[in-house]
């Protein structure tokens, strides 16, 4: 699943709770589902990521940056955006601790949280056009429920 999808799930999750307990759970716990489901990714491994850099940063910094369009059409509230900028932060947490493995592969609790996130990861991906057209229908449906939900 590419992280903006996962940024504004974990965001629209954060509109809905005022919970601290919540925003650390929820955007967790729906990340693992998200990547559990048949989707499309634009790397599957650290070479392809390294291929795809300018991809990557458009891909982090899209979903930060619809989250401020958002909020800037409903009235710009700090308190409220930074919140769900930390939902959707928390949202792409996994794939940040995956990241760091890669990096730190010799520390311990990083390699079981790589390995529980790929054991949790589907095996089934789709093609480019429908899973990437997949992602961009909940992109969509999260912004419905930021944008029309607050």
């Amino acid at each position: 699943m590419i992280l903006s999808t996962h940024f504004m799930v974990g965001a629209a999750v954060a509109n809905y709770t005022d919970s601290l307990v919540w925003l650390a759970l929820l955007p967790l716990g729906l990340h693992f589902l998200l990547d559990s489901l048949p989707h499309w990714e634009y790397a599957d491994t650290m070479e392809e990521l390294k291929q795809k850099i300018p991809q990557v940063v458009i891909d982090v910094s899209a979903g930060p940056l619809i989250i401020m369009a958002v909020s800037l059409l409903h009235g710009f509230d700090v308190y409220k955006t930074v919140w769900l900028l930390v939902g959707g932060t928390i949202g792409m947490l996994q794939d940040g601790l995956s990241l760091l493995h890669s990096v730190f592969p010799q520390k311990k609790l990083l390699k079981k949280f790589f390995d529980f996130h790929l054991s949790l990861h589907t095996k089934k991906k789709l093609g480019r056009k429908i899973g990437f057209g997949l992602q961009i229908v909940l992109d969509f449906l999260a912004v419905m429920f930021i944008g029309f939900y607050r």
